[in-house]
């Protein structure tokens, strides 16, 4: 998880935010208490209790986006019907038929409804 680009670290190396977030990410995991994991890690709990902090408060940033990607293009069942599929990264999939003039807002909702529910 170590990497030698900006940011604080503990015995002066060095962690992106990337490492800072997998670490957080893995003692939440974990089960251990924070002291045990930073010494099992060798990380200073000081140093890991701001990481922690600044993870909790940054948690619905651009870097813990997860994509949807759709399949194929909307295929147009009626004039004012289109139907979608969407994959997401769990592997659901969701087959939607809609009206044609309500599919920006649906997507604005579930957007909405994704990040508030991480």
């Amino acid at each position: 998880m170590r990497a030698e680009s900006s940011g604080s670290g503990t015995s002066g190396k060095a962690f992106s935010n990337q490492d800072k977030r997998s670490y957080c990410i893995a003692w939440e995991k974990s089960g251990m208490n924070k002291s045990v994991f930073c010494k099992a890690h060798g990380l200073s709990p000081s140093v890991f209790y701001i990481w922690y902090g600044q993870y909790k408060k940054h948690r619905f940033d651009e870097s813990s986006f997860s994509p949807v990607m759709m399949k194929s293009s909307p295929r147009i069942e009626r004039q004012d019907t289109i139907q979608f599929e969407m994959r997401l990264p769990n592997h659901a999939q969701l087959f939607i038929t809609m009206r044609e003039h309500g599919l920006v807002s649906f997507i604005q909702e579930l957007c909405h409804a994704a990040t508030v529910i991480r």
